[in-house]
């Protein structure tokens, strides 16, 4: 019988107003609601909170250590490695995984992706932007590289070419809160909505 563990920790989104000092019931201006769901969004995690299970996440990076060592040039497991390990918060071996990986499968779209929102995390959106750009050459349709750089472009305040990104990624006929969300306060920015 397997038993599942309740999550002990919850992940929400960065709270601006608790850095102002601002009581909890003041209303976020549009500017900082749009950073506090892009905190999160880099990650993949949403506005409606996620929940980090650690315990699944060392057994995750226990599995993929051993099909390394049987494999090391599995993509895969090497990319999936890197999620792991940022959902841990262990950034720079992350980022030595995707290295890895990139290395070995410059090609491979998922990697560049994610290697751009551990960048961006981090800070470093140039290369974030260049990780998502290449993605983009690659894999003109790839939804999750025309997401991740209009969230991008919104940190930068690049409302307009956010917006067309996010209009890239919309597929006909499905519906994506998170990038709807996303595209309406790029609008909201531009005083269009």
């Amino acid at each position: 019988m397997l038993l599942v563990k309740k999550p002990t920790k919850i992940i929400m989104y960065r709270d601006v107003r608790k850095e102002r000092r601002v009581p909890s019931w003041a209303p976020l201006s549009t500017k900082d609601k749009i950073k506090n769901k892009i905190t999160g969004l880099f990650l993949g995690y949403s506005e409606r909170h996620t929940q980090s299970f650690d315990e699944f996440d060392r057994e995750s990076e226990e599995y993929y250590k051993e099909i390394l060592e049987k494999d090391p040039k599995n993509i895969l497991a090497l990319n999936e490695m890197g999620v792991t390990l940022v959902r841990s918060r262990r950034y720079d071996e992350a980022l030595d995984y995707y290295n890895r990986a990139f290395e070995l499968y410059p090609m491979d779209s998922d990697v560049l992706v994610n290697k751009g929102n551990l960048l961006a995390r981090l800070g470093r959106y140039d290369e974030a932007r260049q990780n998502y750009d290449r993605a983009i050459e690659l894999e003109p349709d790839n939804n999750n590289a025309l997401f991740n750089k209009g969230c991008l472009l919104i940190v930068l305040d690049k409302f307009k070419e956010a917006l067309e990104y996010f209009n890239k990624a919309r597929k006909e006929g499905s519906y994506d809160p998170d990038l709807e969300n996303m595209r309406n306060r790029a609008l909201q920015s531009l005083g269009m909505y």
